[in-house]
């Protein structure tokens, strides 16, 4: 997950900018998480998602479980994918507020979820 080190009225923190990621069965890559929170499978199918709910946040360092409305393709890998379910998640906030001299600057953070693919 990539984060930018942001200003408002609170103060600086790292603002969420977008995700990016491969999407793993076993040891074989078999999609990639896109900026806008698309993903690509292997064949070349794009499966388009929004955000439908947040889970609660397990730690300071860890992103919420979601479950995304999905657009699905008519044909290839997603064909038929309605929601999409990602569980178990590790990682991926920042540990630590940035600051003045950081403003600007980009942060990624390491994150890995289970994906569940509904049809």
């Amino acid at each position: 997950m990539h984060f930018v080190c942001s200003y408002d009225a609170k103060g600086f923190y790292w603002r969420f900018s977008h995700p990016s990621g491969g999407l793993y069965r076993g040891n074989t890559k078999v999609g990639t998480l896109n900026s806008d929170w698309s993903i690509t499978a292997s064949d070349g199918t794009t499966l388009k998602m929004s955000v439908l709910t947040n889970g609660p946040r397990r730690s300071a360092e860890d992103l919420t479980d979601a479950v995304f409305k999905a657009s699905a393709p008519k044909k290839g890998t997603f064909a038929g994918v309605r929601y999409v379910e990602r569980t178990n998640t590790r990682g991926g906030m920042p540990l630590t507020k940035c600051s003045a001299s950081q403003q600007g600057q980009r942060l990624s953070r390491p994150f890995e979820a289970d994906y569940t693919f509904w049809r």
